[in-house]
């Protein structure tokens, strides 16, 4: 490529890959300088946009790169692949074609090709990256169903707990008896009736941190998983929320307790539950149906963490 070339980089990243060292912003941004260094090209600028849906246009960066590119500022789009421009296939051909009108090439770093030569090869790839988040998306969740089987935690484990092998095994233990003791006080304070509020001002923390743990089924030995439903060509039909006990598991209050601690919520919060929902009386009333706000003082998100 000549020198004369002027590029800009972009990287977004997705929920479903944010813990992934491979499509980090970082690696991202890495692989646009190198590749601009050895193509010799003119790098204006990389476009960062953080954690966003690739189904969405409404991108803050993203649309900013798609009006320098209308004022004609650079002539190369360079993206570590397809997927982070979009994996919505009619959007990112769209993409294609305008970028292709206005004579500017797109560059997936990956494997070096230039989108804007072959429109029908975009299309297709950007198929294959969308499925292969599916398949990514149900063996997850199939492994979650096989630590259901042995009553094994999984997942990022909740304050007051580490991560410990235990007989070959990935384990949940309590890494600190004051804070063990602090996540007991506060299922206990609430059930005989003090205000969060009150109870973040004592622990220096906030009444949202408060909110969080005492949410939280697995100080009580109790897991939450999606199941998913599958249909024709491995597309997902639906989400079903399962529970289960967890074995061996070290517990901070009982199942009783935190039944308790859920009816005091629901006190604060009148609680309406949808149509045909999944009865999941130990979790999140969030997730099941709406509420409705009655107590400001109680209400987390009103405060910051």
């Amino acid at each position: 490529m000549e020198t004369s070339k002027r590029a800009i980089g972009y990287c977004r990243l997705s929920q479903d890959d944010k813990d992934s060292p491979n499509t980090s912003i970082e690696n991202q941004q890495r692989m646009i300088t190198e590749y601009a260094q050895k193509n010799e090209l003119q790098l204006l600028k990389i476009y960062n946009e953080g954690i966003q849906k690739s189904t969405d246009w409404d991108r803050e960066q993203f649309n900013e790169l798609r009006k320098q590119a209308l004022l004609g500022t650079f002539d190369v789009l360079c993206v570590k692949d397809e997927t982070r421009l979009s994996r919505d296939i009619s959007l990112l051909m769209m993409l294609v074609r305008d970028f292709k009108a206005l004579g500017l090439k797109i560059i997936t770093i990956s494997n070096g090709e230039d989108l804007t030569k072959s429109e029908i090869m975009t299309g297709i790839k950007a198929s294959i990256a969308a499925d292969t988040i599916d398949k990514g998306r149900y063996n997850q969740a199939q492994m979650m169903l096989r630590k259901q089987s042995d009553g094994l935690p999984f997942g990022r484990p909740p304050y007051g707990y580490k991560v410990q092998m235990i007989d070959g095994k990935k384990q949940w233990v309590i890494y600190d008896g004051h804070i063990k003791n602090r996540i007991k006080a506060i299922f206990e304070k609430f059930i005989n009736g003090e205000k969060m509020s009150d109870m973040a001002r004592q622990y220096n923390s906030t009444p949202a941190k408060i909110w969080h743990i005492i949410k939280e089924p697995k100080y009580a030995g109790i897991m939450k998983v999606i199941k998913l439903h599958k249909g024709a060509e491995n597309k997902i039909l639906r989400k079903e929320k399962v529970q289960y006990n967890l074995k061996d598991f070290q517990t901070i209050i009982t199942p009783e307790q935190f039944e308790q601690a859920q009816r005091k919520l629901r006190s604060y919060w009148r609680y309406k539950p949808e149509e045909n929902s999944v009865n999941m009386i130990n979790f999140s009333d969030s997730e099941n149906g709406t509420r409705e706000k009655t107590n400001i003082d109680e209400n987390p998100g009103n405060s910051t963490s």
